[in-house]
């Protein structure tokens, strides 16, 4: 979905839609990491005003997707509640000597950029959804993940695998041995 700039009146616009798997999709590379599916469309709530010199969006994204954990590999449900505070700056009025070096402050984190006539709220929602995630998805967080040994679920029952973890240094040791002989 794509508002215009000139479409938001001055006291601001507001859009409640769903967002569902096939908008999901348009962002996800095709071995994504997280294999997230949406069943029931994420209900989303947003308000655009016009300010000065930006586009200010509030709103919301409430629901839950569907997705692996990264310990056990089984598929739950990963609940949603995000609070949206972006301030949208137009490309053209802003020069940046890509030179030098920025360093970005914490309210530059909040700051996108987009052409000046058009607003991708799709790419504003898929941006909200993926910097909300942790780098490990996990089912709970007292997940016991798979066995190393025989890659049984440990959450289901204990298969009584004896896990030896050895030194990487051991194993460098036992290289050389093999090498020097």
């Amino acid at each position: 979905m794509k508002i215009r700039v000139e479409d938001i009146p001055k006291e601001g616009k507001e859009l409640v839609f769903g967002w569902d798997d096939i908008s999901l999709k348009t962002f996800i590379t095709p071995h994504d990491p997280y294999n997230i599916r949406i069943d029931e469309p994420l209900f989303v709530r947003m308000f655009l005003v016009k300010e000065k010199n930006y586009i200010r969006v509030r709103g919301k994204i409430e629901g839950g997707f569907f997705a692996r954990c990264h310990k056990c590999l089984e598929e739950f449900t990963y609940p949603v509640n995000i609070k949206i505070e972006t301030f949208l700056y137009s490309q053209t009025d802003f020069r940046v000597d890509t030179e030098d070096e920025i360093e970005l402050d914490k309210e530059d984190l909040n700051q996108e950029f987009f052409d000046g006539v058009e607003i991708d709220i799709d790419l504003v929602v898929a941006e909200e959804i993926f910097l909300s995630l942790p780098q490990v998805l996990v089912c709970s967080d007292n997940c016991k993940g798979l066995c190393p040994v025989c890659g049984s679920n440990r959450n289901f029952s204990d298969c009584g695998c004896v896990n030896v973890v050895r030194s990487p240094f051991a194993e460098l040791l036992s290289l050389k041995k093999t090498l020097s002989s």
